[in-house]
């Protein structure tokens, strides 16, 4: 018997996923599965492949999992879920993520958030104190400016107190309904989002230009340890990165600050079983393997375990950086995902070009006001909403 299982290609995973499909098969040893690395265009690929009847029996998906839904691609779950998983281990909204009319496709075994990390050695020199979860905005920003500096007098800043951003969902925000039939990114909440990030850069001065030549040819895990930027919006994924590149530097992470309210940008990784599967008894097997406590800590080096049990293992069993591990997991009351809906992907692009012109081409002829560009980005989400649903 054989399975296909299907990954996008990333190097970091490849390692986990061998261990866990030779265990599989040591476990079962009727059933061979082939690991197949999709690069490239994930996505597009996988849908080509169903589209040709030749989708892999167990695929991975994460924010385009409704696109795929919709279009009947995956196996209902919910019985064999109700009667093998304990899903009270599990948020209720996490799990809603990967379920659609009713039926529980399946359940993710990775959640992937934000925070920021902070070097503690530029904090300790400018006599800042480290920042505690739960601070506010205001705190944030005295924080940024106080740790921007001129180093050597020259008029140029060499050590910016933040680089990234703050989510809209801090602020209220939302880009589009939560069922996908209008656009919400024109409100008074996302105009002051993009002002307040539009601020950081250009009033208070305290990060960076995207063409700074400081920061711009430079990857993100440089800038942190050589101590161009004191804080760093960052996500769970860089957690183990910033492990191995940032070895030399004390560091520690805390929550995002609050601003309307407290708020985490969100998504998640699953395995979804194919609703054409021919095996759908040993995709089965394999989907639990997927879940299991060995297999959650083991991708915990790229997303926190989405099973909170194992989650809150992980923290209280941590003794390497980030100290306050305890920040991704207290952050997972607070999530604020984009929307499980079809063609998500497109319309979150109309989104992301409209604020481009914003906060990347500021002081340019391409520069548009914040709520010139909503205008804009909420016109051609609703004109893509409302052509689709005359398909």
């Amino acid at each position: 018997m054989k399975l296909v299982f299907a990954t996008s290609a990333i190097e970091a995973y490849r390692p986990i996923f061998y261990r866990l499909l030779d265990e599989f098969e040591e476990e079962n040893p009727h059933i061979d599965v082939e690991y197949l690395e999709i690069p490239g265009n994930y996505y597009q690929k996988l849908l080509v492949m169903i589209a040709g009847r030749n989708a892999p029996d167990l695929m991975w998906m994460g924010q385009s999992f409704a696109e795929f839904a919709s279009r009947g691609a995956f196996l209902d779950l919910s019985e064999r879920i109700e009667a093998e998983i304990d899903t009270r281990e599990y948020h209720a909204t996490v799990l809603g993520w990967y379920r659609m009319n009713g039926k529980q496709l399946g359940i993710p075994y990775g959640i992937d958030t934000e925070f920021i990390a902070y070097n503690k050695a530029l904090l300790d020199e400018a006599g800042v104190a480290y920042p505690k979860d739960g601070w506010t905005l205001e705190e944030f920003v005295e924080m940024a400016r106080a740790l921007t500096l001129d180093r050597d007098g020259d008029g140029r800043t060499d050590q910016y107190g933040f680089r990234g951003e703050i989510d809209h969902s801090a602020f209220g925000a939302e880009i589009i309904a939560a069922d996908g039939s209008r656009a919400l990114c024109n409100s008074p909440e996302m105009i002051e989002t993009l002002e307040f990030n539009l601020n950081l850069v250009h009033k208070w001065k305290v990060a960076p230009r995207a063409e700074d030549p400081l920061i711009a040819a430079t990857d993100e895990y440089s800038i942190f340890s050589q101590g161009r930027a004191a804080m760093m919006r960052m996500y769970t994924w860089n957690v183990e990165y910033l492990r191995e590149r940032c070895a030399d530097v004390d560091w520690d992470i805390v929550g995002m600050p609050r601003a309307a309210r407290p708020a985490h940008w969100a998504s998640s990784g699953s395995f979804l079983v194919a609703a054409d599967t021919k095996q759908p008894d040993a995709s089965w097997l394999l989907f639990k393997k997927l879940l299991s406590d060995d297999f959650q800590l083991a991708m915990s080096s790229q997303s926190l375990p989405a099973n909170l049990r194992v989650a809150q293992q992980l923290v209280d069993q941590n003794t390497r950086r980030p100290e306050n591990l305890q920040a991704i997991f207290d952050a997972t009351e607070y999530l604020y995902p984009n929307p499980r809906i079809p063609n998500l992907q497109e319309l979150l692009g109309h989104f992301r070009r409209s604020k481009e012109k914003v906060l990347l081409c500021y002081g340019t002829d391409e520069y548009m006001k914040p709520e010139d560009a909503m205008a804009e980005a909420e016109k051609r989400i609703n004109r893509t909403i409302e052509r689709r649903s005359k398909r």
